[in-house]
């Protein structure tokens, strides 16, 4: 990602508490020189981590978020993170209709 320094200023994110906003800072730190190919099984397993050690995100959050984040990405990397996005979103349903 390029530029991702100072992403936590962006005044969109002040209603995102301090817990989750440290959270983030820390995924975007292991998340650096990451290979591309490794980014979604990475995500899915911190994903799978935040909500075991109860820090959850809601919709509008994740969305706010990643809105803040494309606007330092390539467009390759704003590719990339909509797939996982919109697998996210599918995933969740599914796992809302077996519930």
């Amino acid at each position: 990602m390029s530029e991702n320094s100072n992403w936590q200023d962006d005044p969109k994110l002040k209603n995102i508490g301090n817990d989750k906003l440290q959270y983030l800072m820390n995924m975007m730190s292991e998340m650096n020189g990451k290979d591309p190919n490794s980014l979604l099984p990475f995500l899915m397993g911190l994903s799978a981590a935040s909500e075991k050690g109860g820090m959850e995100f809601t919709d509008n959050e994740t969305d706010l978020i990643l809105q803040v984040l494309s606007q330092r990405m390539t467009p390759e990397e704003r590719s990339r993170i909509d797939m996982i996005r919109n697998l996210s979103r599918m995933i969740a349903m599914k796992n809302k209709l077996k519930k």
